[in-house]
């Protein structure tokens, strides 16, 4: 099993808007490549982060469903939509194997 984690610093004073857009990739991921994506905020530390997790059952799972939403325009125009509410270089993916 594998977990990924990515996690985006959101601009201040953008939170509810980023957070809305950031719930447009739900329905979309699990449309497109049978995906069930939690939406995460902080409750202590720096709550200006927004943080997407995904459970997928291995890597060659993770990798079919990354170009399967790639390849999706409604992803990619969502990608492109939430970045005005993101400071740029500040997202941190993370992958981990569940033992």
């Amino acid at each position: 099993m594998i977990n990924f984690h990515r996690t985006a610093c959101v601009k201040n004073g953008m939170m509810t808007d980023a957070l809305g857009v950031a719930q447009e990739f739900i329905p979309i991921m699990k449309k497109v490549a049978d995906l069930d994506v939690r939406i995460e905020l902080p409750v202590g530390g720096n709550p200006w982060r927004i943080r997407w997790s995904i459970q997928y059952a291995d890597l060659n799972s993770m990798s079919a469903a990354t170009t399967k939403l790639m390849a999706n325009s409604d992803y990619v125009s969502s990608l492109s939509k939430i970045a005005a509410y993101l400071i740029s270089g500040a997202s941190v993916d993370e992958v981990w194997a569940v033992r």
